[in-house]
């Protein structure tokens, strides 16, 4: 199954993506209705892709007339291909080979924030609310900034208080918007 830039100056090119059993990347037809219902928040936006992948909602992000984009995840040869995929698109990004934890404290100390961020973690590993708690705690998030998260179980509410929500489902999958106040 290639994977493909959905919409913006990118519109259609194909990216590199890896093979593997730990690789999910998010199906178009979610994407596609994840960058709808945010609009125009990419625009000149500063982005964080946490637990990247290939990089494909960073990228796409970018297509659609992000500035910056900081790509995060632990796999070297994840990293390897995000910087391929940017090469292929001649843009640049911000690239970190850690833990997303870890990455969230190294931001905060160089006091970093984000307009849009992305999460996206493997669906067995349940770290959404400590990524939430740690992106507020962490003043990360800038006044109305949006997180787009994916996974197979919702944040719970009581982790979500300070924020605005919307849940979609997608056969197994939950994507939460969620928009600080």
């Amino acid at each position: 199954m290639p994977i493909r830039i959905i919409g913006g100056k990118y519109r259609h090119r194909q990216l590199k993506f890896l093979v593997d059993a730990y690789t999910r990347p998010t199906k178009d037809r979610i994407r596609e209705a994840i960058f709808s219902a945010i609009g125009a928040a990419t625009n000149q936006a500063n982005v964080l892709d946490l637990y990247c992948g290939v990089g494909t909602f960073g990228l796409e992000a970018l297509s659609r007339g992000a500035t910056n984009v900081t790509f995060v995840d632990q796999r070297i040869d994840v990293i390897k291909v995000v910087q391929e995929n940017l090469n292929l698109l001649n843009e640049k990004g911000v690239l970190i080979n850690q833990d997303a934890i870890s990455a969230l404290k190294s931001l905060a100390e160089t006091h970093q924030q984000f307009d849009l961020v992305f999460f996206d973690p493997p669906y067995q590993n349940q770290v959404a609310e400590e990524v939430i708690n740690r992106l507020n705690a962490y003043a990360l998030l800038k006044d109305g900034a949006i997180i787009v998260y994916e996974g197979q179980v919702a944040i719970s509410a009581s982790t979500l208080t300070e924020f605005k929500v919307k849940n979609y489902h997608y056969g197994q999958t939950i994507v939460q918007i969620i928009r600080k106040k």
